[in-house]
């Protein structure tokens, strides 16, 4: 099978599940019942902020911090399912006389420097020629406001630690259009809300659509690049070199652990987001073992069979979207300072650690035992 369509920077939906993609309203349904558009998007302009104030998180709790951004990537999947089984929810792209003459203006002046005819401006009497709100974002930005830098600004806003140099100079980097991103989110919440308001009877049911393979409870890849997918031993070769500190694991995990039961820890603490980092380093390196060992490259190169059992183990007392939704629990758990693992699931908790602490080691000795 080529896993390279799994590609987390191909514009495709990641984060809805197989119910909700055959019905996108149920998914619009329950985002904005929770959140209305206008608190919706107050939520973003405040996230915006703390990437510029120091310690401006601290107001809030990590862990809805984290439910926002979960919340606008699975409004950014829903919408591009939208935009793709039925445009005709999406509203005209609207075009004012300004753009018009606008456009007008810039024709008449490259019509210096090119043979043949300018292009004609749109005529804003006669529509947006078939353009909507959301083909206009899908077709154009989508690669300027995709769901990984969405996350990278959150952890920029929870100040992690890893990012050993000043975090203003990440804004330098030429994709983080920062102010740009955030108004086109911003834009979209508006629009869905509108999509919403034509109710359930508006919508298809996509029972059979050929994106129910990227639903986020079925196996497959979902964090990795088509570079790491081509080739998943190169990410367990670098990755206890500019990953995770292996040293350190036992310690961290331990403390991971603790934090489900914490509360108000972070009213104290900094740096939560370390641990969306090493959320997202774990399922990196899930992804990458269970690449090999669906291509069987586990059982032929690996001469310490010892290796192989453990991350058997692994997959057996979990399945492959069993083990990210997991880890999706314990950092919701863990990131806030309300919400405290429940009694009955402790044992359970300690004995998955156990396995994700025995499969991390046997992944970064994969590499060296070949």
């Amino acid at each position: 099978m080529k896993y390279s369509k799994f590609c987390c920077y191909r514009p495709h939906i990641s984060f809805l599940k197989r119910k909700e993609i055959s019905d996108p309203y149920l998914v619009l349904g329950e985002l904005y019942r929770r959140r209305k558009p206008t608190d919706f998007q107050q939520d973003l302009w405040s996230l915006l902020k703390m990437l510029f104030k120091e310690n401006e998180w601290k107001l809030h709790d990590p862990a809805d911090l984290y439910s926002l951004c979960m919340d606008a990537a699975r409004l950014l999947d829903v919408l591009w399912l939208v935009n793709k089984y039925c445009p005709e929810l999406s509203s005209p792209m609207p075009i004012t006389n300004n753009r018009y003459a606008a456009n007008h203006l810039a024709d008449e002046l490259s019509s210096l420097f090119r043979f043949g005819e300018a292009e004609a401006a749109e005529d804003p009497t006669k529509g947006g020629g078939g353009v909507t709100v959301l083909s206009n974002h899908y077709n154009k930005h989508y690669d300027g406001f995709s769901k990984c830098d969405l996350f990278t600004y959150l952890q920029i806003a929870l100040d992690a630690s890893y990012m050993t140099n000043d975090k203003y100079e990440y804004f330098s980097i030429a994709d983080f259009n920062i102010a740009s991103d955030f108004f086109q989110l911003s834009e979209l919440i508006e629009e869905g809300f509108k999509i919403y308001s034509k109710g359930p009877a508006a919508f298809p049911v996509l029972l059979t659509c050929k994106e129910m393979k990227y639903a986020c409870d079925r196996n497959h890849p979902t964090h990795l690049s088509r570079e790491c997918i081509r080739q998943p031993l190169s990410l367990l070769s670098t990755f206890g070199t500019y990953y995770i500190n292996i040293e350190n694991l036992h310690p961290a995990l331990s403390a991971w652990e603790q934090m489900l039961s914490e509360t108000d820890l972070w009213k104290a603490a900094d740096h939560p987001a370390n641990l969306i980092y090493m959320h997202e380093c774990l399922i990196k390196l899930i992804d990458a073992v269970w690449i090999m060992r669906e291509q069987g490259k586990v059982d032929r190169h690996v001469r310490n069979k010892h290796l192989v059992t453990i991350i058997d183990d692994f997959f057996h007392f979990k399945k492959m979207h069993k083990w990210k939704s997991t880890l999706n629990e314990w950092l919701t758990y863990s990131l806030s300072n309300t919400l405290k693992i429940k009694e009955k699931d402790v044992a359970p908790t300690g004995r998955a650690f156990s396995h994700l602490a025995k499969f991390i080691e046997a992944a970064h000795l994969l590499f060296e035992s070949r």
